[in-house]
């Protein structure tokens, strides 16, 4: 019998993406093949403590979201006499759990921790420091996917296009609001969307039509990230591509999102199920669903992506231009997410899906790991 592989599920987190990262780790749990993986979850509550959940009753629980049970700390694991490393209490966690020493790169970690410290870097960096394999882009991919500015000037540098944009920052917004204001409505004109540079799910967006909103708009997106992207709010239709894959990814049939409302929001994508239509295959000929696939290939490579991300577009209706929109490196994995439905229109369903993202990490970890540390 093929030994089964250790895969650890992060869920939760501090982010204001808390809530969707539950609703993902629920579909992702009942998902996850456990005759191929020794699975282990995680939950990480809003205040950032750890607690080790009980993945039975998981995989075996009823609704679309998971709470978390604060029950079994996962501090408690840590012993004094531990060497300080990192990463060494989630290490010791798996080899308490599953009765077997491992090293690191022979467990892969899945988070499925959307936005700000989960999906930005920042615990990739450190399961990268730790020497675990995880799934998902490396601390750059992500990072750059996070930030929605970095990513459009990125794109824009290899020639596709993007939507017409200001930005700024909180410290500039403070001296500058009035000229900045001036300045993005004579460019962009009253019709334009104000959006948080580093969060996803639709968070902290208003879509302004009148020039008095603006102000409104911009204050209130710094409620949510020390950057604000102002985009002109063109005509358009939503197409997006799934990627799995390594350096050279796969990439899913085009879906096409109409919202019910204004735009995709929050509620739209995680909430109300008639909050939008998602049509795959979208309504495209063959030359324009073979355009936006290979776009979706080059923006993949030119962010440093990896194993996971959907990437969405604009369709300007009269010109027939694709505009680059964003990528999201952790896309929902809920019943209802556009990222599992666009494979399952390209042939594969959620469970090999995922095993496929899965063995991915696995495969980056074992390179990781074979690289050497030395010139000697």
């Amino acid at each position: 019998m093929t030994k089964k592989k250790p895969v650890v599920v992060l869920y939760g987190g501090t982010s204001s993406e808390h809530e969707i990262s539950c609703r993902s780790a629920s579909f992702l749990v009942k998902n996850i093949d456990v005759n191929k993986y020794n699975l282990r979850v995680i939950g990480i509550k809003k205040d950032g403590f750890w607690y080790c959940q009980k993945t039975e009753d998981l995989i075996n629980s009823a609704g679309d979201t998971l709470s978390i049970d604060d029950t079994r700390s996962f501090s408690s694991l840590v012993s004094e006499n531990d060497p300080y490393a990192p990463g060494i209490s989630l290490l010791r966690y798996v080899q308490q759990e599953l009765k077997e020493d491992f090293h690191p790169s022979e467990i892969c970690v899945f988070p499925i921790t959307h936005g700000t410290d989960g999906e930005d870097g920042r615990l990739q960096g450190f399961l990268e420091l730790a020497g675990f394999s995880y799934i998902g882009p490396d601390t750059l991919g992500s990072a750059i996917g996070m930030d929605k500015h970095v990513a459009k000037v990125l794109v824009s540098d290899i020639g596709i296009n993007v939507v017409p944009y200001t930005v700024i920052r909180k410290h500039s917004w403070d001296k500058i609001a009035e000229q900045f204001i001036e300045t993005t409505l004579s460019q962009l004109g009253e019709n334009v969307f104000v959006k948080p540079a580093s969060l996803g799910s639709s968070v902290g967006i208003t879509k302004v039509e009148k020039s008095e909103e603006l102000r409104g708009a911009v204050d209130y997106a710094f409620q949510f990230d020390q950057k604000v992207l102002v985009e002109m709010a063109l005509d358009v239709r939503e197409i997006e591509c799934g990627a799995v894959g390594s350096y050279e990814p796969e990439i899913s049939r085009a879906g096409e999102v109409n919202a019910t409302g204004d735009f995709y929001s929050y509620d739209a994508k995680y909430i109300d199920k008639e909050g939008a239509i998602i049509k795959v295959p979208a309504d495209l000929t063959p030359d324009k669903e073979a355009e936006i696939r290979r776009l979706s290939a080059e923006v993949f490579k030119a962010l440093n992506l990896y194993g996971i991300a959907r990437i969405d577009w604009f369709l300007e209706k009269s010109s027939s231009k694709y505009y680059f929109n964003e990528v999201n490196t952790l896309p929902g994995l809920t019943s209802i997410s556009q990222y599992p439905l666009l494979w399952e229109h390209s042939g594969v369903d959620p469970k090999s899906l995922i095993a496929k993202i899965i063995e991915l990490g696995f495969d980056r970890g074992a390179m990781k790991r074979s690289l050497k540390k030395s010139i000697c």
